[in-house]
């Protein structure tokens, strides 16, 4: 459903919008609050990977990664007391992958 979803934004996209503006995708994150979703984001983001490295003028990035610890556990310091949303630690991971895609 996930990358049905995507595809369709992603048409959407390229539909409407000039063909050589970049489409730059951020992962999928996970969270302490859905952990019991883990496999469902790592499928998705595995998903829509692949459908993007079959498309011109797109980046996936990883971000989802970046977020766990060696033994492929979420990091538990990077969120605010709910759990699902970053504190600055969080997006300090975040701003390292992402804000090259973004310098020219």
């Amino acid at each position: 459903i996930t990358l049905d979803r995507f595809k369709t934004l992603f048409t959407m996209i390229r539909t409407n919008l000039p063909t050589n503006i970049p489409i730059v995708f951020v992962s999928i994150k996970p969270s302490i609050s859905r952990w019991s979703l883990e496999d469902k984001f790592v499928d998705a983001n595995k998903l829509i990977k692949t459908f993007l490295a079959k498309q011109p003028n797109t980046q996936y990035l990883d971000t989802h990664s970046a977020m766990l610890d060696t033994n492929g556990m979420v990091l538990q310091d990077i969120f605010i007391k709910d759990n699902l949303h970053m504190n600055a630690k969080g997006y300090v991971i975040w701003q390292k992958i992402i804000a090259p895609t973004l310098l020219p």
